[in-house]
């Protein structure tokens, strides 16, 4: 076989076949954690529910994220706070609304303690409605939820303006701030049911897919192929890759 290379073009394709190799891996590695952090997610979602002062007495919410408890005290009237976003209620079907907060004061052992409750999601016309999802128990009760954590903003995720009560994501700690809550958890309790009124509607734990991973690596590994062909066929094409026993009569390099 013979092969003269030339040399730019090789070096670049060096370059950019080194570049869709590594991202491909890292889509691997990405599809693999993905699926891994659903399993992990599912199988916590799935245990019984505990008392969140027990769990919290073994560990922190970081250790229990996701998983269900049962918390027993009483909301703190008027006080709300309304975070916008969306839901998708199915594969084809995204609502665009607030997701409901409501603080809730317990005990911990001999201390008392505040935690934001996310009661569920409203649409856009329910809340121009707010007697329409503002109904909470009065007196002492039960909430049955999943703990989740604080959220950290995205890069084009706007900032929250505790001020003017516009929320864009969820602050647990500015929330506690911002209602005065003295002694107030920085994780929160999504509920899992309301039987006080239709809305707002709580909400599932979503499960994000890893398809999109897939078909991220499968892109970069199908395009680093691509670049091994054309680059081939190049070589090919202008006399520069042959076999001795196939020697081109007329090539550029015949000279």
């Amino acid at each position: 076989m013979t092969f003269k290379p030339y040399p730019w073009l090789t070096f670049f394709s060096i370059l950019v076949f080194a570049a869709l190799i590594t991202l491909g891996v890292w889509q691997v590695q990405r599809y693999q954690w993905k699926q891994q952090l659903n399993a992990d997610i599912t199988a916590s979602a799935n245990l019984e529910p505990s008392s969140l002062t027990e769990l919290l007495s073994q560990g922190t919410a970081e250790d229990f994220k996701y998983r269900p408890v049962k918390i027993t005290g009483q909301y703190i009237p008027n006080q709300q706070i309304l975070v916008r976003g969306q839901y998708k209620k199915s594969a084809r079907v995204i609502l665009y609304g607030f997701y409901v907060f409501n603080p809730f004061e317990y005990q911990a052992g001999d201390t008392t303690k505040q935690i934001m409750i996310e009661r569920g999601f409203i649409t856009e016309d329910n809340y121009n409605a707010p007697q329409t999802y503002n109904q909470i128990p009065t007196g002492i009760t039960s909430i049955n939820g999943n703990i989740k954590l604080a959220e950290n903003p995205g890069s084009f995720m706007p900032d929250n303006d505790p001020t003017k009560q516009v929320w864009f994501w969820r602050d647990i700690a500015a929330m506690g701030a911002k209602l005065n809550l003295p002694n107030a958890e920085t994780f929160y309790i999504s509920a899992t049911e309301n039987n006080q009124q239709d809305f707002p509607k709580p909400t599932k734990i979503e499960i994000k897919s890893a398809v999109n991973h897939l078909s991220y690596l499968i892109t970069w590994f199908a395009m680093a192929v691509g670049l091994l062909i054309v680059y081939a066929y190049m070589h090919v094409y202008n006399g520069r890759l042959y076999l001795n026993k196939n020697k081109p009569q007329n090539n550029e390099t015949s000279s």
